[in-house]
């Protein structure tokens, strides 16, 4: 399996950057937070850009580790390594999933705190 170095490195400078900015983000509402006396809801989208970082790392680990490692394997290995793959491109998947929802969720309430 031949890895694509660039697009690898695309999508982790994305990934790093749209979670920064939902940290960012996480941090503005803070300060609107504030003004509003409103209890602190800043944290879900900060903690979802935390969550972001972690599945960017998780499919650093899966490109680095199990792409050549399935390249050099044996037939007996095979099924094994496709299944943890796998595995880790759906915790990659969670944790993107994980982070949205929970800016989704900060927004929401936000929205509700001030539209009321």
């Amino acid at each position: 399996m031949r890895i694509n170095i660039y697009g690898e490195i695309f999508f982790a400078v994305g990934i790093l950057l749209f979670a920064l900015s939902i940290m960012v983000y996480g941090l503005i509402l803070k300060r609107l937070l504030k003004l509003i006396r409103k209890p602190a809801i800043w944290i879900f989208p900060f903690f979802g850009g935390i969550v972001l970082v972690i599945g960017t790392f998780l499919h650093f680990v899966r490109v680095g580790f199990f792409f050549p490692a399935l390249r050099a394997a044996d037939p007996g290995d095979l099924f094994t390594l496709i299944v943890d793959s796998l595995r880790m491109g759906t915790y990659e998947s969670v944790s993107i999933l994980a982070a949205g929802f929970l800016s989704l969720i900060a927004g929401i309430i936000y929205n509700i705190w001030v539209s009321h």
